[in-house]
């Protein structure tokens, strides 16, 4: 059975990432002798199967960065060594700047779990104009070289598989798994709108405040309940007040049952700036519920079918259109539903019975099984 490691940060939050990994990691046991290398402590949030074992670096998160980087190459290189995987997979975090210079025997690959225009995005949180793009555009040709040094990348979408051809041959795609399954559906007759993920700058939490200020006092009896953690909380909760929402935004934190809140939700609201693909989308489609996403770069365009089960707005960040489109589905019940019946058979597209095939061979194509 071949022997196969996924390095992650930690596995003790509660995100898309973490939540996929898990999934990933779970059906590929049965096929694989799979590894967990995490670099600190922390309790893992989601339920692995008792077949995969766990090693944890132990990582001090006190250390400044360049020496956590260090430390971290030393005691992976230990672990690669003294293991002798056949395959080590990156998750795209900062193991992506040195894990090829490894020389352990074993095939390297990085599963970038970000979109292509990740770095580009966050600059702009920092940066204003020119010098936003131009560190971004700095940012992203060093990733790109370090990782040319690697035998494969693997992209979420296949917009971002077009993207990283430009860079290097060897790049495969392969979508998220489905990471929940239920038999909760909602009738999308509840009126509250639920939006889930981290309270970053990535996520646009606050173009949604802002967009759902436009239409509160239209639709006084519908509720905007916000599901995630984050270093924006604050300034999340701060805007709540600032426009006087506090009666119809929530922010609720993490839930152990996300399935239950999207079960008793009637419209799902995505306003990322930036998604490698957009596992939330997926769940909520699960759920059967009608969906309103932009399409940033670069996943939700590929899961949302405009017009069919919900709306793909084009102007990423466009809090008007963002609050029109959430107004026409609160305003038609009948849309709602029909929106909502159609994720249930869109979804399909990433059931495990069509993804857990695309690993196997992709990985037995890079060990030469």
């Amino acid at each position: 059975m071949p022997k196969i490691a996924y390095i992650i940060y930690s596995l003790s939050n509660s995100a898309g990432m973490e939540r996929s990994l898990t999934m990933r990691a779970n059906f590929l046991s049965d096929i694989y002798d799979v590894t967990i290398i995490t670099q600190v402590a922390g309790t893992d949030f989601f339920k692995l199967d008792p077949k995969i074992h766990r090693i944890n670096l132990d990582l001090d998160t006190s250390l400044n960065k360049k020496d956590f980087k260090n430390e971290c190459f030393r005691r992976l290189s230990d672990v690669l060594f003294f293991q002798k995987f056949d395959l080590v997979v990156s998750q795209g975090g900062m193991e992506l700047f040195f894990l090829y210079k490894i020389k352990d025997g074993s095939k390297k690959v990085v599963e970038f779990c970000f979109s292509y225009d990740y770095y580009k995005i966050m600059a702009l949180e920092r940066y204003n104009g020119f010098l936003g793009r131009f560190i971004g555009n700095i940012y992203t040709w060093r990733r790109n070289m370090y990782a040319r040094k690697y035998d494969y990348i693997v992209t979420l979408t296949k917009r971002d598989q077009l993207s990283w051809k430009k860079v290097m041959s060897n790049v495969a795609q392969v979508y998220n798994p489905l990471t929940i399954s239920s038999s909760l559906k909602s009738d999308c007759k509840i009126k509250n709108v639920i939006a889930v993920g981290r309270l970053e700058f990535a996520k646009g939490f606050d173009i949604l405040i802002n967009s759902w200020r436009k239409l509160a006092r239209k639709h006084p009896d519908w509720t905007l309940t916000i599901f995630g953690e984050g270093s924006k909380r604050n300034e999340l909760q701060d805007l709540i007040e600032t426009y006087s929402l506090t009666k119809s935004i929530f922010l609720m934190g993490r839930t152990a049952n996300i399935v239950k809140e999207y079960a008793n939700s009637s419209i799902f609201v995505l306003s990322s700036r930036e998604e490698g693909f957009g596992l939330v989308i997926t769940e909520a489609e699960s759920c059967g519920l009608p969906i309103i996403t932009f399409d940033c770069p670069n996943g939700p365009g590929e899961i949302v079918e405009d017009g069919f089960n919900g709306f793909v707005i084009d102007d990423v960040g466009n809090v008007d259109k963002l609050s029109k489109a959430i107004c026409s589905l609160i305003e038609n019940k009948e849309l709602r539903r029909k929106m909502g019946e159609a994720s249930l058979v869109s979804v399909q597209k990433f059931s495990e019975d069509i993804i857990k095939p695309q690993w196997v061979k992709l990985f037995n194509q890079i060990i030469g099984c």
